[in-house]
């Protein structure tokens, strides 16, 4: 597993316990989803800053 896989594995488990779903793209981006609607982030950075603002605890 390499150090991004490690990440996004924490980040998805953090946006989890915050009633999100985030999901790896085969396009290299990730996709948030809650109630319906979706975000597309394009790199693990943007997805940590959008946990930041939606309260997840880091």
């Amino acid at each position: 597993m390499t150090a991004e896989e490690k990440t996004f594995a924490t980040i998805a488990a953090l946006f989890a316990l915050a009633g999100y779903a985030a999901h790896k793209l085969a396009d290299g981006g990730y996709l948030v989803s809650r109630w319906s609607m979706s975000r597309y982030f394009p790199d693990v950075a943007a997805l940590a800053s959008f946990l930041a603002i939606v309260g997840g605890k880091q």
